[in-house]
């Protein structure tokens, strides 16, 4: 069997979780699956996690989108907006304290296609 590796896009929508964010981003980035893409969607948050948001987007070795909306609006419409951004064959909802194993989505592709 062929191969296949899709893009898989990952979407978190941020809100006041400077405290948390970090295990978001350290999961993200300890993934053993390559092509991903990490949509971020502040929604107005009033405390630190904007220049924590910002120091991941530079440092990450693979695409992140990132928007802050300047009135808070609802996970709903962080969550719709995020949705709209993903270019991904698979998307998957990463809380803004949530974080993922590893393997977690090389898994799931691999589970897919075999």
């Amino acid at each position: 069997m062929q191969n296949h590796f899709p893009l898989v896009s990952i979407y978190t929508c941020v809100h006041n979780r400077a405290d948390k964010i970090h295990r978001v981003f350290d999961s993200v980035k300890a993934l053993d699956y390559q092509n991903i893409e990490h949509i971020i969607i502040n929604d107005a948050s009033t405390d630190s996690v904007e220049p924590l948001i910002c120091e991941y987007v530079k440092q990450a070795n693979y695409p992140v989108k990132y928007m802050s909306f300047e009135k808070n609006s609802g996970k709903h419409a962080a969550l719709n907006k995020a949705w709209d951004m993903a270019e991904g064959e698979f998307a998957i909802q990463l809380d803004d304290d949530d974080e993922l194993l590893p393997s977690s989505i090389s898994f799931l592709v691999n589970t897919y296609y075999n």
